[in-house]
């Protein structure tokens, strides 16, 4: 505890001292640096190429499945209505306390807690963007390398998970609630 307000103290007073040591605390851990964990996850994100729509692995031959959209019995247009207050609300009622901060900072807490004074500019937020096209700071996450078991300095004993901005998160629960309700709003 006692080390976890130093380290708050120093983010105050001098934040390229925090992130130093930071940095130098968390590649210190496993013996990965963070370029490996980079490295590695843009690994995993790169497309696979297959020339065929059929591959042999391990033996076995798996085919592609195609998915269309909108999925059967969503209407698109029904997508595309203006989100309502309502929406928002639920969606907000969805939001759990104590998730980790996006690149923004910004905490579900913050919302819930002004949820009252927020949820009206959001809902005028959100209709701008279902309209004009999203934001591509929405669309920006970041990865937490954690570790699943065995050797920790093997980079195959992690799976990352993207925090994304919590904002983004409440816009999609707004249009996944559409989609699983079949578009009927």
């Amino acid at each position: 505890m006692l080390k976890a307000k130093q380290l708050c103290d120093l983010a105050k007073a001098d934040p390229t001292a925090f992130w130093k040591r930071y940095r130098k605390r968390a590649e210190g851990v496993n013996g990965i640096t963070s370029e490996a964990f980079r490295d590695g996850f843009q690994q995993l994100l790169q497309p696979q190429v297959a020339s065929t729509t059929t591959r042999a692995v391990t033996g076995a031959s798996i085919q592609a499945q195609v998915v269309s959209f909108p999925p059967n019995g969503i209407n698109c247009k029904q997508l595309n209505v203006d989100i309502t207050l309502v929406e928002v609300q639920q969606a907000f009622k969805k939001l759990k306390r104590h998730k980790a901060a996006g690149i923004d900072g910004i905490k579900p807490e913050f919302l819930l807690d002004a949820a009252v004074a927020l949820q009206q500019p959001l809902l005028i937020a959100f209709n701008k963007i279902l309209h004009e096209g999203y934001c591509e700071s929405l669309s920006i996450g970041i990865i937490h390398a954690l570790y699943k078991g065995g050797d920790c300095s093997q980079f195959d004993n992690y799976r990352g998970i993207t925090v994304g901005p919590v904002l983004a998160k409440v816009f999609a629960m707004i249009l996944e609630s559409r989609i699983s309700q079949g578009g009927d709003q």
